[in-house]
């Protein structure tokens, strides 16, 4: 059964009861929208003095009711367009607008972002009849900057397009546009300049450069954009109102990139990355890309790697969509406990968090296999739910320069309720690297958390190695490959985090 989309809160059930009616309800596709529709929806919008809508499919079919308030919709999540996408939506947008007003911004903003087939406004007449028609579809780029065609008929009543044949016109002109571009086969780019100093020549200036950067790297800068702020906005660097005009142009000229003349903090890049499904770069990483393809003695792309291997590192965990969401939204809301794997790198914290969780994170018998943190949801007994990570292995002598980038790249060990520092029992240098561990974790600021040694590769010692390690360390020993004493493991840090009375005792240090 379908539902409505929207607050239905304080409607009356005859009410939910017609809203319901309209899903049975199937259109002529080639209307934008049918006068019988456009009635039964002008009526419910004049009785209930909301805004009401339709989503339709191009068989005619209406997959989703959607109920506002008196200005605007919150449409339901049909997922956001990427730029570079040829094909339309399948599905218009048909709602009311009270005062017969034209489409608004967030109306067109919606056509655009959710690539949509069109969007539609009825007006709400007197006695609730429908009057005015306003529409609008997307078109292709053009010379004149334009990102959408709105149209308006003074009634529902006369002739309308045949929308089904302008999709189909729209969608072969968008193919001719898209194919044409693809012929270099080069990356396709925005550049963005932030003047936040009031000299704007030299912010040109250094937009021009970025654009000679940009063309010395092989990507083909399809517009550029420069913005004066007084300050720089610590999400975007750039305004939201910016951002969302950059979206446009994205999809317009289905770019694949935006590369910013300012260097972007890795919070920076995350947001705007998300914000607009683009890969982002900004002024250091085009330049070390540059030098990359430049390099050509062995020396100089060691030199050329490592250099960007350095800029990257903090950078790493804003490709992780999930992990930002997981560990930003469900966890602060719902106060979910979180577990982090620390140690020295190769001490088998993928092969633990694996085991634990019957997940696949990449395990080799390699320094430094996992680079960035991966997260997974585990269930204790009693229903209870915690997030478990994964982070990168540490190592002995971290040059300085590289613990201000772990700083940012481990910065989910903040949040974390218990750490477990995970040992390769049976290395040789196990006590150098629990010091070389503890003493990252004392810079970072991370001694005062709870936390379990995990001495794993247990089955590698004999029996009374184990137990004299046990009784002078603390913590439990294990078998990460083997997946023993994981029961113990897990029936400690249960106790940790949800039962009063955890000591030292137990194994948290």
């Amino acid at each position: 059964m379908k539902e409505i989309f929207g607050n239905t809160l304080g409607l009356k059930s005859s009410e939910q009861q017609r809203l319901r009616n309209t899903f049975r309800r199937r259109v002529d596709p080639r209307e934008i929208v049918s006068a019988e529709l456009a009635r039964h929806l002008t009526e419910l919008s004049h009785e209930l003095n909301r805004q009401v809508g339709v989503l339709i499919n191009r068989k005619g079919d209406i997959e989703h009711v959607v109920v506002g308030n008196a200005h605007k919709l919150e449409l339901p999540d049909i997922g956001r367009a990427r730029a570079g996408q040829i094909r339309l939506r399948g599905l218009r947008l048909v709602h009311t607008h009270l005062k017969s007003e034209p489409l608004t911004k967030d109306d067109l903003t919606d056509l655009a972002l959710l690539r949509l087939d069109c969007v539609a406004a009825v007006g709400v007449g007197q006695e609730g009849l429908p009057g005015v028609l306003h529409y609008a579809y997307l078109v292709p780029e053009n010379g004149s900057g334009e990102f959408w065609q709105v149209s308006k008929l003074p009634s529902v009543h006369v002739e309308q397009p045949d929308v089904l044949a302008t999709l189909d016109a729209l969608e072969e002109e968008f193919n001719r546009k898209a194919a044409a571009r693809t012929v270099s086969g080069r990356e396709r780019a925005i550049l963005v300049a932030v003047c936040l100093d009031g000299n704007r020549a030299k912010a040109e200036s250094s937009l021009a450069e970025l654009k000679e950067l940009a063309r010395t790297a092989g990507v083909e800068v399809m517009d550029s954009v420069l913005q004066v702020r007084r300050e720089a906005d610590p999400r975007y660097l750039i305004g939201r109102g910016k951002l969302d005009d950059l979206n446009l142009r994205s999809m317009q000229s289905m770019v694949d990139l935006l590369i910013f003349d300012k260097d972007l903090t890795p919070s920076q890049g995350r947001h705007i990355g998300d914000a607009t499904s683009l890969k982002v770069l900004d002024r250091t990483q085009l330049i070390l890309d540059i030098f990359a393809q430049r390099a050509q003695t062995a020396e100089g792309k060691l030199q050329v790697e490592l250099a960007q291997q350095k800029y990257r590192l903090p950078r790493l965990v804003q490709g992780d969509d999930s992990l930002s969401r997981l560990m930003g939204a469900q966890r602060n809301r719902r106060e979910v406990p979180v577990i982090s794997i620390v140690g020295y790198t190769n001490a088998g914290k993928s092969t633990l968090l694996n085991a634990i969780t019957n997940a696949e994170v990449l395990a080799e018998d390699k320094l430094f296999a996992t680079l960035d943190p991966t997260s997974r949801r585990l269930r204790f007994p009693r229903e209870r739910e915690v997030i478990i990570t994964d982070t990168v292995g540490f190592i002995r002598d971290l040059p300085k320069d590289l613990v201000a980038a772990f700083r940012a790249t481990l910065e989910e060990l903040y949040d974390a309720t218990l750490l477990l520092h995970v040992v390769d029992a049976g290395d040789p240098a196990r006590d150098d690297q629990v010091e070389a561990v503890e003493t990252i974790l004392d810079s970072l600021g991370l001694m005062e958390k709870p936390r379990l040694m995990v001495w794993n590769k247990a089955d590698l010692l004999p029996p009374e190695e184990v137990e004299q390690l046990l009784r002078s360390r603390g913590g439990v020993a294990i078998s990460a490959a083997k997946r023993e004493g994981l029961a113990t493991l897990l029936s400690k840090a249960d106790t940790t985090l949800f039962a009063e009375g955890a000591s030292e005792s137990m194994g948290v240090v």
